[in-house]
């Protein structure tokens, strides 16, 4: 993907993870019990939309072993 795809995927992403995302205060109450500030679910999902978009296996890798990393360096 491209640098400009990937900010407007990132920021999409960002909408569906963050899209009920409580008041400041709220937040930092949770953050003091140790709660997230997402649904770890709707990442996952958002995750696996991109992926199927590009082409790939929903569950597809990142990297796999043995792999060379490759020269992205984004």
């Amino acid at each position: 993907m491209s640098i400009d795809e990937c900010i407007m995927v990132f920021r999409h992403v960002s909408e569906i993870v963050f899209k009920e995302n409580p008041s400041t205060l709220f937040r930092a109450l949770d953050g003091i019990l140790g709660k997230p500030y997402f649904n770890a679910s709707k990442l996952e999902e958002a995750i696996k939309d991109v992926l199927t978009t590009q082409g790939l296996d929903k569950d597809a890798k990142f990297c796999e072993e043995g792999k060379s990393r490759g020269s992205c360096k984004v």
